[in-house]
């Protein structure tokens, strides 16, 4: 699970240290959605 959050804070540009917390929430939701393209989601 380490490096899946790795690659996840890469991806958002978040410093690989930083927790994801509850109060984060909003932070991690922006800069994830300005970082992966909806486009790119596969949904059903």
């Amino acid at each position: 699970m380490e490096k899946l959050t790795s690659l996840f804070h890469q991806r958002i540009g978040m410093p690989g240290d930083t927790r994801l917390t509850f109060e984060k929430l909003t932070e991690v939701l922006e800069k994830t959605v300005q970082s992966i393209p909806f486009e790119s989601l596969l949904i059903r």
